[in-house]
This record gives structure tokens, C-alpha cells and sequence, in this order.
């Protein structure tokens, strides 16, 4: 029966927890799509430049969701009054971060192009440039719409996130089609705004009804810390930041070999990494409700049963979209509007066939790193975040990007990757045997 409870535990989150994830990155791949087919090559390119800035909103977002975290231990102490302090000190952070973000972005536009897209035309300066002036103010629904989502997973709300998402998807497509003719880049990067807008719509009509466990009231339990917030939420953010680092490398690089071919390549793989990325986070993140709840009651084998089974679910996620990524690596950037037997197409084929390969271990390395940060291994988590983005891949990459060509710069990340799972085996096989 305990068996069968945590199964059940984990399917009630299952489908909405992996929509929500998706939607983050939704927006972007739509965008790129578009851009490819409707402006051309130079516009697809340019938009890679707008790959670090999502991410960066990505690690703001996965830092201040350490406070829907918190709040599924207090909920499941007991504490509900502490649970909605978690509640109302997230949202005010969040708003005053997402502000903060689309400041610095829209005001140092034409710098972030001209470092991320060296060694390109100025027609991809520009096009980057007026692309992330308009992509600036997305952090404000996007950052909402992403700690919404988790406190959304807690009150049971299992219908707002889908709606959200459907809302964001159908406009974006919409708007895409209609501002993107007549206004070019800039249309395309304010279709982006507004369908997060709607779609940020759905959770305010939600958590305003009296009867949520989440709601805004002058009484939220004892004093609530910021400081532990951010830290629980600090190791899937410390990932985000790796990965923003890694990815403005990247386009450096890529850029610096291969001009203009360099950044349609970098495009084609980080959108379709984006998304394989967000469904296998979203797997696991439908058990981090119950296994943070089972963490607040010291409930040593429901943890362990749910762990279990969200590393399990990561794995058939990730072997699907592996077949996908390799069979389907000469298909795929025909989607973004790039012309098959170009050096840019058959560059990205490459990239494709790498990333398919290494899916499977980011899946064990984003498992461990979400299990250990629900569980209060925070240290352990970073460690594993921080080797996996920056200190592990960047040096990798490097060195094969230097001997191989741009190629080498995704062999360099699978080695990497390969390196992190012995890491993490060696690790699990040390604390199992001093369990023992």
C-alpha cells in the first residue's frame, strides 16, 4: 500500500509539473522557429544571443523556488501559517528580481550582442540587439509564472499550470504569426512578453480566491528567512548559472570559428537541448512535492521509494528523446529554417547526434543534484552543479574545441558529463556502504 501511495503521490504531479517546466522554454523555441523561417539566417543566428539571457532568468527562477521547497516541509510539519510566509516572501522577491533583470538587459542590449556574437556581420548585432530589447520585460512573467508553478503543485491547483501553458503557447504562436510580418525581430521578441503575460493571468486569477492555502494575509507564522531560501534553492540555480556561463562560452566560440554558421549551430542544439532539458527536470520535479513532504515527516522509506522512481522516470524520458535527437539529427534543423547540405546543417547534425548521446547522462547528473537539494544536501548539490557547468565542461570543451573544431566543443561536454556520473556513482556507492 505504501508502494502504490507514493505512485500515486507522483502520477497526481506528474503531467502538470512536466507542462510547466516545458512552458519555460516554449516561448524560445516558438521564437526560433519563426525567426528562422520568417527572417532568415542572419536573424536565427542572432537570436542565440538570447540563450544565456533565458537561462539567466532560468537559475533567478530555480533559486527563489527554494521557498515552495521550504514551504512543502513546513506543510508537511503541520506549520500552514509558516508555509504561506514562504508564500508571500517568494513573491516579493521575485517581482523585485525580474525587475532588476529586465533592467540590465534592455539597458546593456548592443554590449551582450557585441560579446556574445563576435566575429558576425553588424545586420547580427543589430538583429540580437532589437531582439533582447523587447525580450527584456519577460522576466516578470516568467520569473511569477515559474515559483507560481511550484506553490501551484502544493495547493494542489493541477489545472492552473496546464492552462497557463496552453494560454502562453496558443498566443505566442498567434502573435508570432501577426507582429513578426510587421515588425521583424521585434515583433517576434513581443509576441514573447505578452503571451507570458496571459499566461501569468491564470495563477493571479487563482491565488486571489480566499479559499487556497496560498494566499497574501498579515499572518505568516513565525519569522521567515530569506537567507535560507535562496540557499535551498541555490544548487538547481547554481546549475543555471553554469550553464548561462557555458552558454555564453559557447557562443563565443562558436561565433569566433564559424561566424555566422557557428551561432545557427549553437541555436539548433541549445533549443533542442532546452526542451529535452525541461522534460527530463520535469519528471523528476513531479516527485519533489511529495518527497519534500515525505522529508518533513522523516518518512526514511517513502524517500526512498520516490526517489527512486523519479530516477526512473528521468530515464524513459531521456531514452525517447535520445532516439529522437539522433535519428531525427538531419530532420531537426530543417524545423529552425536551416538549409540541409550547408555546413550550418551538417554542423548541426553533428551537435544533434553528440547531445542525443549525452542525454542520458545529464538525466542521472539533474537527478541527483534535485534529490539532494529537496533533501537538505545542499553543499553535495552544488558541488555536483558547479563541476557539471563550469569547472568540469569549460576546460573539456576547450581543449577539444581547440583540437577538433567546433565538433570537439560537444564531445568535450559528453566527456565531461561521463566524468560527473563515475563522480556521482562513487559518491552513492560511499555513503550506501557507510549506511551499512
Amino acid at each position: 500500500m505504501e508502494n502504490k501511495s507514493v505512485l500515486k503521490s507522483y502520477l497526481s504531479y506528474y503531467v502538470v509539473t512536466l507542462v510547466a517546466m516545458v512552458v519555460d522554454y516554449i516561448g524560445g523555441f516558438i521564437d526560433n522557429v519563426v525567426g528562422g523561417r520568417l527572417l532568415g539566417e542572419e536573424a536565427f543566428s542572432a537570436l542565440s544571443a538570447a540563450i544565456p539571457i533565458s537561462l539567466l532568468f532560468s537559475m533567478m527562477g530555480n533559486c527563489l523556488l527554494g521557498g515552495s521547497i521550504l514551504a512543502s516541509h513546513e506543510l508537511g510539519a503541520g506549520n500552514t501559517e509558516n508555509a504561506r510566509g514562504y508564500y508571500k516572501k517568494t513573491l516579493l522577491l521575485t517581482f523585485l528580481v525580474s525587475l532588476i533583470l529586465t533592467a540590465l538587459v534592455t539597458s546593456f542590449s548592443d554590449g551582450i550582442c557585441r560579446l556574445l556574437c563576435r566575429n558576425s556581420s553588424e545586420a547580427v548585432i543589430q538583429y540580437g540587439r532589437n531582439y533582447l530589447i523587447w525580450f527584456g520585460p519577460t522576466a516578470i512573467p516568467i520569473l511569477l509564472i515559474f515559483v507560481l508553478s511550484g506553490f501551484a503543485r502544493l495547493d494542489n491547483a493541477k489545472t492552473v499550470p496546464l492552462i497557463s501553458t496552453i494560454v502562453v503557447t496558443l498566443s505566442d504562436i498567434a502573435l508570432d504569426v501577426i507582429l513578426t510580418p510587421a515588425w521583424g525581430i521585434r515583433g517576434l521578441a513581443a509576441a514573447t512578453t505578452i503571451s507570458y503575460l496571459l499566461g501569468l493571468m491564470a495563477f493571479l486569477l487563482y491565488f486571489v480566491r480566499k479559499d487556497r492555502i496560498f494566499r497574501l494575509s498579515a499572518d505568516t507564522g513565525d519569522k521567515i528567512s530569506t537567507g535560507h531560501m535562496l540557499i535551498t534553492g541555490a544548487p538547481v540555480a547554481m546549475n543555471r548559472l553554469g550553464h548561462f556561463i557555458n552558454s555564453a562560452f559557447l557562443n563565443y566560440f562558436a561565433f569566433t570559428m564559424a561566424s555566422v554558421a557557428g551561432g545557427i549551430v549553437v541555436n539548433v542544439r541549445s533549443q533542442c537541448m532546452n526542451i529535452s532539458l525541461a522534460v527530463i527536470a520535469g519528471a523528476i520535479q513531479a516527485g519533489v512535492p511529495s518527497l519534500g513532504q515525505y522529508y518533513g515527516e522523516q518518512n526514511t522509506d517513502c524517500i526512498k521509494e520516490i526517489s527512486k522512481l523519479m530516477v526512473l522516470s528521468a530515464l524513459i524520458h531521456t531514452a525517447i528523446l535520445s532516439c529522437v535527437c539522433i535519428f531525427c539529427r538531419h530532420l531537426l534543423p530543417a524545423v529552425f529554417g536551416v538549409e540541409g547540405g550547408s555546413m550550418a546543417a551538417d554542423a548541426s547534425a553533428s551537435a544533434l547526434a553528440c547531445l542525443g548521446a549525452d542525454l542520458i547522462l545529464k538525466s542521472v547528473i539533474t537527478a541527483a543534484m534535485i534529490i539532494c537539494q529537496v533533501t537538505d544536501r545542499e553543499k553535495l548539490s552544488n558541488v555536483i552543479a558547479a563541476l557539471e557547468t563550469v569547472f568540469l565542461v569549460i576546460p573539456l570543451e576547450l581543449a577539444f574545441g581547440m583540437e577538433l573544431g567546433i565538433n570537439g566543443l560537444w564531445i568535450g561536454a559528453m566527456v565531461s558529463d561521463m566524468i560527473l556520473v563515475i563522480i556521482i556513482c562513487c559518491l552513492y556507492y560511499r555513503q550506501r556502504k557507510g549506511n551499512k
